[in-house]
């Protein structure tokens, strides 16, 4: 009885932690824009591009690696458990180095937050790796603590700054490395397994096992990280910080769903792994149709929301100064239902060893974007970019369902 509650539960917590942690993100933006102001707000966009690029590529190169072969029989789940946290932490050094040589040498608004972006980044990194090994080992209640810890702490921090009127976006990144920090505290606490002291070869050995699995990945998440946090940065060339904060501003809105989205994604991943594995390709199939349905219905419904109210949300959330990208909201509400319908044919394909097909997507939409950008370059408006952003999708969504039905498994 208590199994099956806990079963009952799991998926629940998933997508009530990943909520939360996309209410923080959001009310991190609502917070900046009405403490400080559009252009410290696209400045955060700006540096968040690099936090984001940390999380996926880490998630890439070794978070799904890790996952594929933790759901395989007869495997030294230690030795990958160690050398999953080893390689993260490694990759998050890297990235918080290249962050500080970027902004350092940039623009002077970035070189505001070229000392605390780089700890936002490793500790992100770090706290992802450890939220997907603890769902991995179905502890989504651990999760959940760390994602309610992270979530209070971060708000508290950001209400600190914002009442001694020192909000901006140096302050948040701060505020994310601190909340980070207290919620790997306490999922180490917590988790049961054991760091282990591996030899140099058995380090390379694993990394290698995740490298060849993840080839394809990485390189697919490259284009990932590019043809989505590229927008700001468009914004930036058409408009200054300014332009880049209303286009932050519709963004977040747009990315409401994910919650339930990632959630989802977090919670049917390593299940898919397993179901490629024990079902036959009919039975398979049927499971991915029904997961669809899951995805895609929800994102209908937002995306009226955000055609018929967006101007509304601007004007209560943000201000009426950002109620210029209404229209941007409408294109990317399409692109919302796109990637909803996207997730599990991903998360299937990956089941279905087949990474190269998550390169081919991702590079379809940046080379896609690129064309677009040299196009119209420079003048781009929010309004310009949610149109883009949301045929972008929509063209990729037609491409990764002709690859499924070909890499699929058929009787």
């Amino acid at each position: 009885m208590n199994l099956l509650k806990t079963k009952k539960i799991e998926p629940v917590l998933v997508i009530a932690g990943q909520g939360l942690q996309s209410l923080t993100s959001f009310i991190t933006g609502l917070i900046i824009a009405r403490a400080g102001n559009q252009d410290e707000l696209g400045l955060f966009a700006l540096g968040f591009s690099f936090c984001f690029m940390a999380i996926c590529l880490s998630d890439s190169l070794i978070s799904t690696p890790y996952t594929y072969f933790s759901a395989q029989k007869n495997k030294a789940n230690h030795e990958l458990f160690s050398t999953g946290l080893y390689g993260t932490l490694f990759l998050g050094i890297f990235l918080a180095i290249t962050s500080l040589s970027i902004t350092s040498i940039s623009t002077d608004a970035l070189d505001s937050i070229s000392h605390s972006l780089p700890f936002a980044i490793l500790t992100l990194a770090l706290r992802e790796f450890y939220r997907r090994h603890l769902y991995i080992h179905s502890n989504a209640k651990t999760v959940f603590l760390g994602d309610a810890l992270t979530s209070a702490l971060q708000v508290c921090i950001l209400a600190a700054f914002s009442y001694h009127q020192g909000m901006s976006a140096k302050a948040a990144f701060i505020a994310i490395s601190l909340a980070s920090i207290a919620s790997l505290f306490l999922f180490i606490h917590y988790d049961k397994t054991r760091i282990n002291t591996l030899s140099l070869g058995a380090i390379r050995y694993w990394l290698t096992q995740y490298f060849l699995y993840g080839r394809w990945l990485i390189l697919g998440t490259a284009c990932h990280v590019a043809s989505i946090q590229l927008y700001p940065w468009l914004a930036l060339t058409g408009g200054g910080t300014k332009e880049a904060g209303i286009y932050a501003a519709c963004i977040a809105l747009a990315n409401l769903l994910n919650p339930l989205l990632t959630g989802l994604t977090n919670y049917f991943r390593p299940k898919l792994m397993i179901a490629f594995q024990e079902k036959d390709s009919s039975q398979f199939r049927q499971y991915i149709q029904s997961i669809t349905a899951l995805f895609t219905i929800p994102a209908i419904a937002f995306c009226l929301v955000l055609s018929l109210f967006g101007e509304h949300l601007l004007a209560a959330l943000y201000g009426k100064d950002f109620t210029q990208g209404a229209d941007a909201l409408s294109y990317m509400g399409l692109a919302v239902i796109a990637i909803a319908i996207s997730a599990p044919l991903q998360l299937a394909l990956l089941a279905t060893r087949a990474p190269i097909t998550n390169l081919i997507y991702h590079g379809l939409a940046l080379g896609l974007l690129t064309l677009l950008s040299g196009v119209f370059w420079p003048s781009f408006t929010t309004s310009m970019l949610g149109q883009i952003y949301g045929a972008i999708n929509l063209t990729t969504l037609v491409a990764l369902t002709f690859m499924f039905h070909k890499y699929a498994p058929r009787q």
